[in-house]
């Protein structure tokens, strides 16, 4: 687990010490254990410190809310996604890519129940949501994530493109965790059978860049997707 001391920011802040380094992590894993199994509504910091067996007083002294664990818990999955990026294969772009949307869901998987109780938070316009300003480090890692798998490929485009298709492909990569999220299929064959659909239509796609305009098109949709969901002008 990455030693993520403060929302946004992976390190140790000073004068922290081990056992405080401990009891951070002791009531971290509680919490998320907690919120797995009675939801994030159901789990208050009270609950949460009686579990683990400290003080409010204590608990206080780490994490001030519930939102300050979900804020974390969104920093140790992009961490450890950016450092796997260093695992994806060489190849073209869109192999790159697949390789991600399925390294991210290894990542992912064993955490779906509580990610399943942070749907409503996820997609809102609050402080906690992916698209909030409070989140933005967490996403960059993500996006970096994805723009790494396009930038090291064979046939990498330029950078203004690299940077399109990798917030495309973290748009992409969040609309298959909410799918896979709702799969009520058995082990979620139907989300595995979305990312093998994915797959053999991305040649297509890598297809037409060669389209006269394409790389236009593509610039245009990635203003809109900023616009829309990343808040810039």
């Amino acid at each position: 687990m990455a030693k993520l001391l403060k929302t946004g920011k992976a390190g140790r802040p000073q004068g922290v010490t081990d056992h405080g380094l401990q009891t951070r992590k002791h009531l971290y894993t509680t919490a998320l254990r907690l919120m797995s199994r009675y939801g994030y509504e159901s789990v208050t910091l009270r609950m949460l410190a009686e579990k683990a067996g400290v003080s409010p007083g204590l608990l206080y002294k780490h994490f001030r809310s519930k939102r300050d664990i979900v804020m974390t818990f969104y920093d140790e999955l992009s961490v450890e996604l950016a450092q796997k990026a260093r695992k994806l294969h060489t190849g073209n772009w869109s192999s790159r890519c697949m390789q991600a949307l399925r390294l991210s869901m290894r990542v992912l998987t064993p955490h779906r129940k509580l990610l399943i109780g942070l749907i409503p938070i996820l997609v809102s316009h609050s402080d906690d949501g992916l698209f909030a300003s409070t989140t933005r480090y967490s996403r960059a890692r993500v996006v970096g994530f994805f723009r790494l798998a396009v930038c090291k490929a064979d046939d990498s485009p330029g950078a203004r493109q690299a940077d399109a298709l990798a917030r495309w492909f973290y748009m992409l990569h969040l609309s298959i965790i909410l799918w896979w999220l709702l799969d009520r299929s058995t082990q979620q064959q139907a989300t595995r059978k979305l990312l093998s659909l994915i797959e053999a239509l991305l040649p297509m796609f890598d297809l037409g860049f060669q389209w006269p305009g394409m790389e236009r098109k593509l610039l245009s949709a990635d203003r809109l997707l900023q616009q829309a969901l990343l808040g810039t002008t």
